[in-house]
């Protein structure tokens, strides 16, 4: 009785290796419900993840490009002084104060600064951050002029206030002479 159980243990074990073997190593070659066999299956996630990956980096170059758009418009590659002025009349229009004056000094480059100093002679010559001043005169009541500023400060392009001046001319009508520094790229 022993020796018969010692027989069936032994069979039991050499039907469980086999079915062990077919399960684990020959199941990758089964035929799934797809008509797909596993490996091919895992091919086929490997290839999504890859779509993934591509469709990322693809979202990620258009964020690129919309910040280079961005920072064009924040920072432009020329003085682009037309703009500017459709953007300081927008603002002014928005705040509802009059633009009496607007007077850009191209001529007058305040600041020429390499961006890359250590830049050799045969690559790329690296863009020069420029700027301009520019003399502007606005007249409206206090919170209209306090509005255009609040205004001026959200146009994207990048500037600065040097200097502001805000005189009273009638009872409640005041002006404001705004000096800007208005900054660019210069290749």
């Amino acid at each position: 009785m022993t020796r018969r159980k010692l027989l069936i243990e032994i069979l039991l074990f050499a039907i469980g290796i086999v079915a062990l073997y077919f399960g684990v190593y020959k199941g990758s070659m089964l035929v799934l419900g797809s008509g797909q066999s596993l490996g091919e299956k895992q091919d086929s996630l490997t290839r999504w993840e890859n779509r993934q990956s591509i469709v990322q980096a693809l979202n990620n170059k258009v964020k690129d490009a919309t910040f280079k758009d961005e920072l064009h418009i924040a920072m432009p590659l020329n003085p682009k002084t037309g703009e500017f002025l459709t953007s300081v009349q927008g603002a002014a229009q928005k705040a509802g104060v009059i633009i009496q004056s607007f007077s850009p000094s191209s001529s007058n480059l305040e600041n020429q600064v390499n961006l890359n100093e250590s830049a050799q002679t045969d690559t790329i010559q690296p863009a020069t951050l420029a700027s301009y001043s520019t003399d502007l005169s606005v007249s409206g009541e206090y919170s209209q002029i306090y509005a255009f500023l609040d205004n001026l400060e959200k146009i994207k392009r990048v500037m600065q206030i040097s200097q502001i001046n805000i005189s009273k001319t009638e009872s409640s009508t005041l002006t404001a002479n705004i000096s800007l520094v208005v900054y660019y790229l210069k290749n």
